[in-house]
């Protein structure tokens, strides 16, 4: 079963929610509030779920680039399905530079999934992502808008933004994935995709907007999962921490659901 099909049967999702800037105890009250709520499940009705999760990665990747310079992550996850296909997510990411450590990026989302037939899945939403000074000169955010469909593996959506990193600034973004099974535990899966400006393009952007791409492998361990990826993007090289980076990058992480 895919995992559109099964959010629009009992419902999966990812999710999150934390500070804007790095507080030890804050953190400590996050996770606490994950498991709390991941041990409360059990007493919604069968086909609503809660979920939260942990996770370390070796570099913060969206869309082919590079968020966290190239820095290991913690991801906390905290999120709810509902039986009627509603579903809430977000996340809080804290990146992990030399001996500090500081808050990335916090996100959310509020979506609904139906079943159109017995193998096709019909998901819309609206995401919000707000990264901090962190690694760059200033706070930036951006809401998007979106709808997919999904069927036997395979998932699409379309993505719209009307303030991409910059107000005013238009963006459309769409992507397909695939993932299988092709062992117990095993997964592998494959991801491509575009973007392209619609309003008040940058200066600085490509013409013809820019393109990512990713495969990855993950095995299930219990609760805990490991997980490595090889992603890539273009066009052109990135350029952080005073130096050009090639865009193609290994991508290494483990995670532990509650």
């Amino acid at each position: 079963m895919d995992a559109g099909t099964a959010r629009a049967e009992c419902g999966k999702s990812r999710s999150g929610l934390g500070p804007t800037s790095f507080n030890p105890n804050a953190i400590a009250r996050l996770l606490l509030a994950g498991c709390a709520l991941a041990a409360a499940g059990v007493a919604l009705p069968a086909c609503a779920q809660v979920s939260a999760s942990i996770g370390l990665e070796s570099d913060y990747r969206f869309r082919g680039r590079t968020l966290s310079d190239s820095h290991p992550v913690a991801t906390a996850d905290i999120g709810y399905d509902d039986r009627s296909g509603v579903y809430l997510g977000g996340a809080v990411t804290a990146v992990v530079t030399g001996s500090d450590i500081g808050i990335l990026n916090v996100q959310g989302n509020i979506g609904f999934a139906k079943r159109l037939s017995s193998s096709l899945t019909l998901d819309v939403g609206v995401a919000r992502s707000q990264y901090t000074s962190r690694l760059r000169s200033r706070a930036v955010h951006y809401t998007e808008f979106y709808a997919g469909l999904s069927r036997h593996g395979f998932s699409t959506r379309l993505y719209y933004s009307p303030d991409y990193l910059t107000p005013g600034v238009g963006t459309l973004y769409g992507e397909l994935d695939y993932a299988m099974s092709p062992a117990d535990k095993w997964q592998l899966s494959a991801h491509a995709g575009k973007l392209v400006f619609v309003a008040n393009r940058p200066a600085f952007a490509p013409r013809l907007g820019s393109y990512d791409w990713r495969v990855g492998v993950s095995r299930q361990l219990g609760r805990f999962s490991a997980n490595g990826a090889l992603v890539g993007g273009g066009p052109g090289q990135e350029y952080y921490g005073g130096e050009l980076h090639k865009r193609v990058a290994l991508v290494a992480g483990v995670r532990f659901a509650f």
